[in-house]
């Protein structure tokens, strides 16, 4: 990418703040941003819905990584550290983990520079969130833990809240249940000394989900109700909507109660397409297709779990054997 120093500086704030207003649209419940003004004569693009934001990115991502190495290079580097954080859902959402990991990395080095701790605590939290996804738990551990350091340090309960979040699905992923839920209850206290609803939302969800993976039914419903009431105040997210409808169809379905299961996980599905998150919308495939399977439709189950190694296959996603597995042994299994 060639341009003057006359005009990068430009070029660079038409990225930032049109990526910053399509992140906005793509999800309000995200960590704020706040940022300087842009440069006189910059005009950003604008976005009416989360469709539109989604096509931008699609069609500029790849530039906005370049822009965001331009302004390191640069030694813009609060520049960088937004881009890097204006990328976050998109790449996460479209399953693109190691350009996600690559341009937080961007980031994490202007963070360093600047002496920015609250910045560099947010990008150690994207780093987690992008080594999660890639299966790499302990790089994501060493970032979130270093996350919860910092935003010990400077005293900010939310950043740190967000980083317990992510550490408790590491624990749940190594079936590591009770740490899970240490790091989820720990979540939730510090979501409701901030007052941010949305937040509180996050943890009840995780904490009821933890509490339906330990057997105890009664209080994860409790929690998960909470959830749904913390989304009705802070208003709606697809995103954390979606997220509380699928720990609710899990929870039907672990007590028997398959048909609010299924209508619980269609009601997650539904968001996670709407809002393109992949990956978690071929996590909801694989229970559902589990809860069909437990009701004896077979073709449904094998449906679901079809669509969920599709999404899976595309993403390169560890995820994808065991999906392999069961769809295996459905077909090994005798019919009739």
């Amino acid at each position: 990418m060639k341009t003057t120093g006359r005009h990068s500086g430009r070029m660079i704030d038409h990225y930032l703040y049109s990526a910053q207003a399509a992140d906005r649209a793509l999800d309000e419940a995200q960590d704020t941003m706040t940022t300087d003004p842009h440069l006189p004569g910059v005009r950003p693009e604008r976005f009416p819905d989360r469709d539109q934001a989604m096509t931008w990115f699609d069609a500029e991502y790849k530039t906005l990584i370049s822009v965001t190495r331009l302004a390191s290079r640069r030694g813009v580097a609060v520049r960088a550290q937004w881009l890097a954080w204006t990328t976050v859902t998109f790449l996460d959402r479209r399953g693109f983990w190691p350009d996600l990991v690559a341009v937080q990395h961007i980031a994490l080095q202007a963070g360093w520079r600047l002496g920015d701790l609250p910045g560099q605590a947010r990008t150690h939290r994207n780093l987690g969130r992008a080594y999660t996804r890639l299966g790499r738990n302990d790089r994501a551990l060493d970032s979130l833990n270093k996350a919860v350091e910092l935003s010990g340090r400077h005293g900010d309960k939310a950043s740190e809240a967000r980083a317990h979040l992510t550490i408790s699905v590491i624990h749940e992923a190594t079936d590591n249940l009770t740490d899970s839920l240490a790091s989820n209850l720990r979540a939730l206290e510090l979501a409701q000394a901030t007052s941010d609803s949305m937040l509180t939302a996050t943890a009840c969800n995780n904490v009821g989900y933890c509490y339906a993976t330990l057997g105890e039914f009664a209080k994860a419903l409790r929690y998960l109700q909470l959830a749904v009431d913390e989304h009705r105040k802070a208003g709606s997210s697809a995103s954390l909507e979606a997220s509380t409808w699928d720990s609710l169809g899990y929870a039907y379905h672990q007590l028997g109660e398959y048909a609010r299961a299924t209508d619980s996980y269609l009601r997650a599905l539904a968001l996670f397409s709407e809002i393109g998150a992949s990956y978690l919308h071929s996590q909801t495939l694989g229970r559902l297709g589990d809860t069909y399977q437990a009701v004896g439709d077979m073709r449904a189950a094998v449906d679901a779990w079809e669509h969920a190694l599709n999404i899976l296959a595309d993403l390169a996603h560890p995820d994808e054997g065991q999906v392999r597995e069961k769809l295996r042994q459905a077909r090994a299994a005798p019919t009739g």
